[in-house]
C-alpha cells in the first residue's frame, strides 16, 4: 500500500499571511489538526492546531499572520512512498501528518495530498483484517520455515478463511542460532469459532498461544443447580 492510495487529495491549505483567526476557523470547520501552508503555489510548511492554540493562549493577536508558527521545512514524502515508511516518518519525527508532494517544473514541490496518523491507522486496520468480524490466533514459530509449511497445510485442511498474517520477532531460544530467531505469528481468521483450527494446529505440533480448550461455557439453563 502506498501514499497515493490513502492520502487526502487536494487538501485544504493556507498562506503565510493568513490570520490566526482564519486558520482556526478553517481547522475547526474541516475537523482536522494540520494545515499545509503554501507560498506562490509551493509548499512552505505545516501549521498545526496545537501550535495555533498555544499562540492564542499566549496572547498572540488573532489577526496576526500564521507565518511565525509554520513548521518549515515540512517533512514530506512522494505518492509512491510505502505506508510503512510513512508510519516510521510519523513515529521517528513525532509529527501528525506527512504532506505528499511531487517535484514542480519550476522548482520546489507541489502539494498533491496529505497523510495523517488516522490515515495510517486506518490502512493498518484494513491490512490486518480488523474492519470486519474475525478471530485472532497466535502461534510461536521456533523453526519459521518448517513451521509455516505445517501451518499452511492445517489451514488448507480446515478450509480456514485467512484474513491477515503478521509476524513479530522474539528473543532467540537458548542454544538456537542467532540467524534464525523465533517468530510470534498472529493470524486473523474469518470465523467467530477458531477452536477447531486451534486444535488442529496443536495436533500438528505447533505452539499455539491461548486457551487449551475452546469448548463453549454451558448456558445458564444447562448448569446444575447449586445446593443450599
Amino acid at each position: 500500500m502506498q501514499a497515493h492510495e490513502i492520502m487526502t487529495r487536494r487538501p485544504v491549505s493556507g498562506t503565510p499571511q493568513m490570520p490566526l483567526r482564519r486558520a482556526q476557523t478553517v481547522l475547526r470547520r474541516g475537523r482536522f489538526r494540520h494545515l499545509p501552508i503554501l507560498e506562490a503555489g509551493r509548499l512552505r510548511g505545516v501549521l498545526s492546531d496545537r501550535d495555533l492554540q498555544r499562540a492564542l493562549a499566549a496572547g498572540v493577536a488573532a489577526d496576526a499572520p500564521v507565518a511565525p508558527l509554520v513548521r518549515a521545512p515540512a517533512i514530506t514524502a512522494g505518492p509512491d512512498t510505502p505506508v510503512e515508511a510513512l508510519a516510521r516518518l510519523l513515529r521517528d519525527n513525532k509529527i501528525g501528518c506527512v504532506p505528499i508532494v511531487e517535484p514542480a517544473a519550476a522548482g520546489g514541490e507541489t502539494l498533491v495530498g496529505i497523510v495523517t496518523e488516522s490515515d495510517v491507522f486506518e490502512a493498518y486496520v484494513r491490512a490486518l483484517g480488523l474492519a470486519g468480524p474475525g478471530s485472532p490466533l497466535v502461534v510461536r514459530l521456533a523453526a519459521p520455515a518448517a513451521d509455516l509449511r505445517r501451518l499452511a497445510s492445517v489451514l488448507e485442511a480446515c478450509a480456514a478463511p485467512l484474513l491477515s498474517l503478521v509476524t513479530e520477532p522474539l528473543p532467540p531460544l537458548p542454544g538456537a542460532g542467532a540467524d534464525r530467531p523465533p517468530l510470534r505469528l498472529t493470524l486473523r481468521l474469518g470465523t467467530i469459532n477458531p477452536g477447531p483450527v486451534r486444535a488442529a494446529l496443536r495436533a500438528a505440533g505447533l505452539d499455539v498461544e491461548g486457551p487449551q480448550s475452546d469448548a463453549p461455557a454451558p448456558a445458564a439453563g444447562d448448569r446444575e443447580p447449586h445446593g443450599d
